[in-house]
């Protein structure tokens, strides 16, 4: 949108200087760049941060409002100078008279400022000062501004619903925030729609490729962004049981917990294990056999070579098919295993080892059958730990996901509203993209699938209806007469997903209006009025029945080359397949047939033109269709009549008997619907768009005027998972209503009630009731704490729906999570809906260095950095002085009221906490296993995940209060504050005490830098040499090694100069290790929860450079490496290495020694040495989760008990000096830890050490077997 054009003289009632004044211009490099120059002598009634309208009244130019910075006496006879560039942004010309005005800031602020950041970490709480500093500050759009160490620029402003190049930031305007230095991943669906071929002779992949990613490319390219980009593909295998041997059983033990008694290396035979991992299979509530495959091709890359992105794409497509073993339908591939019993060397407990001599071969599955919220959860298992390894040069987090589906999905409902649940509250937004076309109803649509034992809830619902968000929302029933039938399991339940935004890559913007304004684009209404049939290869394929109908033909040539085409050009072939399709191949097991595709739909004698057309003819014929004919059990007529079920009571008149005409086009059914519909309310145009239609809802249909008599509801059922991927087929299940108008149709929010979403009562029903999932009413639009979450920051309507193209703005810029939001329970709601708790928090009585008000300020600030918003009430723009101060927080489910009582000197805390339903109550956990890629052994491993609804760990702010109170003064590794680890590195080759004098020496001053930052408190670390170290294993000969203490240290982070801009009091926390010695890594990890992003970069600089100032080796780690549970990241797959350390040398202790002095020959540097908890290291990783067990005798040796615990639970861990690698040395095996490089240039590659690794088992097992039999 045009930037408002406006006359420059002003006619406002405001007083005007009495002079004109000549304007000049000056450059950025002029005094301290300040977009306002004025001599105080030519203006002497003028104050700092005064308005001026600046205007030239010869000429028409965009308004200008500039604010005076500063007073300072010039040099020079000029009156007024504003920067160059603002002056050619404003089409100003220099030395021309100007009018200057001074004006009051209610007259210039802005309802809307969209800032973006770029290469540095902001926490919602660092936007929130940044915003308070910035209030009352004139904003031009495109400058930067920065202002407590964070730089924002301002890309757009809107005021009173159009564009401006300038205006006010005030206390009411809405950030919208916009990350260019983003945490993205692309979770790219890998269903069979892949390889299907769109109209234009594409193939869907291709379109993935050349259309979407190089045209985001070239924007990131365009716009210089700085993204951390991973990719990741992920697919669905259905299996056929007759594919297994009779004795298996996925949910028996041995197969669940097979990968403990599996491992890879050349130590797996010595260690009686099996090699490698099987399929994880699971089992879904119809009893089939699946397995969910995960390949992350692109790990955090930040560019710029994105060609070899391109490359890696196609490579993976080229062999996506063969590496994840798909198969056709008809085909059929045995799996074979061994299972021979082991017992556990340490507790003696039975085990068996599964070792799968072939792999199972699976069908790929349909988009709507697909593991998509499988993988979203997956992938917020990352997010949810943003708090770990936090990359200070990123900020924001989001998720696109690329189908080539129409956007329908069958899923467990328990799973949709944990993913609903945990989207909302970790605010990452979500891009759905479809390649495809649009279909012909509402999308997303999500497709509840019959429940399971264990995932009924304690709160049915009845089948065959869509329900809404919230279940207590009533629901337009289907026809007057219509009898809620009885919950079975075995009934579908539609939902359209609010947080789930769904674009059309065809559908794109073709004006480029959407970069140029906030407000939402209208180039898209002539698409969206057009009709868009799905392409021909993506309707059902009768043509070549034994391809299971939709079975792509590229991926069918791909896995079955020798096979003819399904399409053959000879007559003969195509009526030989039609007259088999009354046989259907024993292949359909795996997918039921299309309810069509049945002999009655299909003669022989036609010709295939001829036949599609017949059945066009079925699906659009409207004659006798008032007048349904009783159809024989087993048999259906060649023309379809639409039952009672189809036919909507809210019929027009103009569906009677005699409108008795086939329509062959919806454009027909338009021309008709306009020429013969009296009613022009009921017979809006078929279009795309969402236009205000009136709600078809439950009334007698009229014919002729008359009345008739009520159709009675024959329910039946509708499998909308063999017909949702097509609107041929769709069209045959619809009502005559649904044709007539907007598929997709809502009541738009001028249409609802006027009672606002804050002092609204919540409407109660007893029980939901039926609605069409092809025409949703207003209550699908009703305001919630999770809808307006999000929407209300968006300057246009959110309620009305439509189908765009590809948000490039989101997808380029991703958005931030808004500070605020709109909506508060009502007093009897927080009362009937919510429990309560409530404490006070006081000041310590030596604490000089808060104040209480800092306090209150710093407990908001750490609520917004975990995913609070600000509630705005309409009083809020009130400026009251009295007080308490209150604010109010919001998680929607989570409310905290934050009260200030400045007599008290005290701060209340009420929190709020929304009783939950079914299932959140306890906060099950669903247990979630998949299989993941590995690139070093070529194969796929069992991984596990659980997903929460509810956040898990729960926070604890009681603790976190006090923590900023000062009662508590750590923050252990179960908080969830910030934090980055670092190691120093001792150098290589440090064998007398001079070099060892000479290393400590200049540890030493890497110690002082410490002391200088903790101040007071002496930084106590004790340096021991080897001769020490010697000393000290010779008191205990054998034992192993203890983990190292460690201490903590605060580092007060406040400088006058900020106290100056804001109150808030900044520190951060050291976690050193109290012992370092030359054999080992000594630990240092910063911890934050008050202090800015831009504040512990300044300390970690400092910290760099000290440490290459004194020659010391600084290098940063994941944290994921140094807990016990390592599979906290779900997308890298540690692997066990079984080596039975006891049998080389008669002596664990004495074999782990020699384990010691080969890995350091390696390369490898201890780091460690710890016993697991009772959560193990990971799923198969050797240390397990600890089980409840029966009491044993206690060894009457010390030394035997303490080896006994460390067999159990103990393991030393090392770090390459060369490779981003760890490894855990367990008592029987190693445990291969993949890690990050960060910025850290390594001369090896974890593929050659792995090699070496394996090679140096393989001799000490060769020796160990010559040495036995000896």
């Amino acid at each position: 949108m045009k930037a408002s054009r406006r006359q420059s003289s002003s006619q406002r009632s405001t007083k005007r200087l009495q002079a004109s004044y000549k304007l000049t211009v000056h450059g950025p490099e002029y005094g301290t760049g300040e977009e306002l120059v004025i001599n105080p002598e030519a203006f002497p009634d003028a104050k700092v941060h005064d308005l001026w309208e600046i205007s030239q009244p010869d000429r028409e130019h965009p308004r200008l409002v500039m604010q005076i910075r500063s007073l300072a006496p010039i040099r020079g006879k000029f009156q007024i100078s504003i920067l160059k560039d603002i002056a050619a942004q404003f089409q100003l010309d220099t030395y021309h008279e100007v009018v200057v005005q001074k004006i009051e800031p209610t007259d210039a602020t802005v309802d809307f400022i969209e800032l973006s950041f770029k290469d540095q970490f902001m926490s919602r709480a660092d936007i929130w000062r940044y915003k308070v500093a910035m209030i009352g500050r004139c904003m031009y759009a495109g400058k930067m501004y920065e202002t407590l160490g964070t730089r924002a620029q301002a890309e757009m402003l809107l005021a009173n619903e159009k564009t401006v190049l300038c205006g006010v930031m005030a206390s009411h305007t809405k950030l919208i925030l916009r990350s260019k230095s983003s945490r993205i991943f692309w979770l790219i669906h890998m269903s069979r729609e892949m390889w299907d071929f769109d109209d234009d002779g594409e193939m869907y992949f291709e379109k993935l490729v050349n259309r979407l990613v190089r045209g985001l490319v070239a924007k990131w390219q365009e716009t210089s962004v700085s993204h951390s980009v991973t990719v990741l593909m992920f697919s669905r295998s259905y299996y056929d049981k007759d594919q297994f041997p009779n004795d298996y059983d996925p949910t028996a033990y041995a197969f669940v917990n097979e990968c403990q008694s599996q491992g890879f290396g050349p130590g797996v035979a010595a260690a009686h294990m099996a090699h490698g991992h099987g399929p994880s299979i699971n089992v879904d509530c119809d009893g089939r056999y699946y397995e969910d495959f995960y390949n992350v091709i692109v790990q955090d890359y930040t560019g710029p070579d994105w060609s070899q992105l391109f490359k890696v794409l196609k490579h993976e497509f080229a062999t996506y098919a063969q590496q994840h073993r798909w198969r056709l339908p008809q085909d059929t591939q045995l799996a074979t295993y061994d299972v021979r019993r082991v017992d556990d060397p340490v507790t003696n407990a039975p085990a068996f080892a599964v070792q799968w001599t072939e792999l199972p071969h699976g069908v790929p599955a349909r988009a709507i059958d697909g593991n998509m919220l499988e993988a979203i959860n997956v992938t917020l298992n990352i997010f949810d730990k943003h708090y770990m390894d936090r990359d200070l040069y990123r900020a924001g987090q989001g998720i696109v996901m690329i189908t080539a589906g129409c956007s329908v999905y069958k899923v467990r409902q328990r799973l949709a509203q944990i993913t609903k649940q945990r989207m909302m509250d970790t605010g990452v937004g979500m891009d759905m993209i479809s390649l495809t076309k649009p279909p012909m109803h509402p999308v997303p649509l999500f497709i509840w699938q019959k429940k399971c034992a264990k995932d009924l809830p304690t709160v049915t619902s009845s089948p065959l209806f869509c329900v809404a968000e919230d279940q207590s929302i009533p629901l337009a029933p289907l026809s007057p007469t219509m009898q809620t039938p009885a919950p079975t399991m075995d009934a579908s339940t539609y939902n359209v997903p609010h947080w789930i935004n769904v674009s059309f890559l065809d559908f794109d913007c073709t004006c480029g209006a959407a970069k140029k304004s906030l407000l939402r684009c209208a180039c898209l209404d002539a698409q969206n009025e057009a009709f868009h049939a799905l392409p021909a290869s993506r309707m059902f394929d009768i043509i070549a029945p034994e391809a299971c109908m939709v079975f792509p033909v590229a991926l069918r040539k791909l896995l079955a080359p020798s096979l003819p085409s399904p399409r053959a050009p000879t007559r003969g072939a195509i009526l030989s397949q039609l007259t088999r399709l009354h046989t259907p191949p024993a292949s359909w097991s795996i997918e039921k047939a299309p309810a069509h595709m049945h002999e009655w739909w299909l003669q022989p004698h036609m010709s295939t033109r001829d036949l599609l057309a017949e059945y066009d003819d079925t699906v659009f014929d409207l004659s006798d269709m008032m007048a349904p004919k009783p159809v024989p059990y087993g048999k259906r007529p060649s023309i379809v009549y639409m039952d009672t079920l189809q036919a909507s009571p809210g019929l027009p008149p103009m569906m009677t008997p005699s409108f008795a005409r086939r329509i062959t086009s919806m454009h027909n059914l338009q021309r008709h619907n306009s020429g013969a519909t009296p009613n022009r309310s009921a017979a809006t145009s078929l279009s795309r768009s969402f236009p205000k239609t009136p709600d078809f809802g439950p009334r007698s249909p009229l014919m002729d005027g008359s009345p008739t008599e009520s159709l009675q509801p024959n329910v039946s059922s509708f499998d909308l998972g063999t017909s949702m991927d097509s609107s041929m087929s769709m069209m045959k299940h619809r009502s005559m209503t649904d044709f007539l108008v907007s598929p997709r149709s809502r009541i738009s929010s001028s249409e609802l009630p006027s009672s606002s979403p804050i002092t609204s009562k919540p409407v109660r029903v007893s029980a939901p009731t039926h609605m069409n999932p092809f025409q949703l009413n207003e209550c699908s639009t009703r305001l919630t704490s999770n809808r307006r979450r999000w929407s209300h920051i968006f300057p246009w309507s959110q309620s009305e729906h439509w189908i765009s193209g590809p948000n490039w703005k989101s997808l380029v810029n991703p958005a931030v999570l808004p500070l605020t939001t709109d909506y508060y329970p009502a007093p009897n709601e927080l009362h009937t809906s919510y429990t309560e708790s409530f404490y006070t928090l006081m000041l310590l009585e030596n604490s000089s260095s808060l104040s209480t008000h800092q306090l209150l300020v710093e407990m908001v600030c750490q609520r917004l950095s975990c995913d609070y918003q600000l509630v705005t009430l309409p009083d809020d723009d009130v400026k009251i002085d009295a007080v308490p101060t209150v604010y109010r927080l919001s998680m929607g489910h989570r409310i905290h009221v934050l009260n200030y009582d400045e007599q008290q000197q005290t701060v209340d805390v009420k929190c709020y906490f929304k009783r939950p339903k079914t299932y959140a109550a306890s906060n099950e956990p669903v247990v979630y296993q998949y299989s993941l890629y590995n690139g070093l052994t070529k194969s796929f491993q069992k991984e596990q995940q659980a997903f929460y609804e509810l956040p898990y760990p729960h926070d604890n702010w009681n603790t976190t209060d006090n923590l900023l109170s000062g009662y508590v003064d750590t923050m252990p590794d179960s908080s969830k504050c910030r934090r980055i680890r670092f190691v120093i590195v001792p150098p290589i080759g440090i064998a007398t005490t001079v070099d060892e004098a000479a290393y400590f020496a200049k540890f030493q001053k890497v110690l002082d830098f410490f002391q200088s930052k903790v101040g007071k408190v002496v930084v106590n670390v004790t340096l021991r040499t080897s001769t020490d170290a010697l000393k000290a294993a010779s008191n205990e000969p054998g034992a192993p090694k203890k983990s190292t203490a460690r201490d903590y240290y605060r580092v007060n982070c406040s400088t006058s100069a900020r106290l100056g801009v804001d109150c808030r009091s900044e520190w951060l926390m050291l976690l050193l290790d109290q012992v370092h010695d030359v054999g080992s890594t000594y630990h240092v990890d910063v911890r934050w929860l008050a202090c800015s992003g831009s504040v512990v970069e300044d300390f970690i600089s400092g910290l760099r450079r000290k440490c290459k100032q004194a020659g010391v080796e600084l290098r940063r780690i994941p944290e994921y490496t140094q807990v016990h549970y390592l599979q906290v990241h779900p997308f890298l797959s540690p692997m066990l290495l079984p080596f039975p350390l006891a049998s080389l040398r008669g002596c664990a202790l004495r074999a782990m020694d020699e384990i010691h002095t080969q890995l350091v020959l390696l390369g490898f540097i201890r780091d460690g040495a710890h016993v697991a908890g009772s959560a193990g290291i990971g799923y198969g990783l050797g240390i397990e989760q600890r089980k409840p067990r029966q009491p044993v005798l206690r060894k009457s040796s010390s030394y035997v008990s303490k080896l006994d615990q460390w067999k159990e639970r103990g393991y030393e861990q090392y770090m390459h000096r060369s490779a981003p690698v760890f490894l855990r040395v367990l008592h029987d095996a190693l445990v291969w830890i993949p890690s990050y490089a960060y910025e850290t240039a390594f001369e090896l590659t974890p593929d050659v050490l792995f090699t070496k690794v394996c090679q140096w088992m393989l001799k000490s097992l060769e020796r160990k077997m010559r040495s036995d039999s000896v």
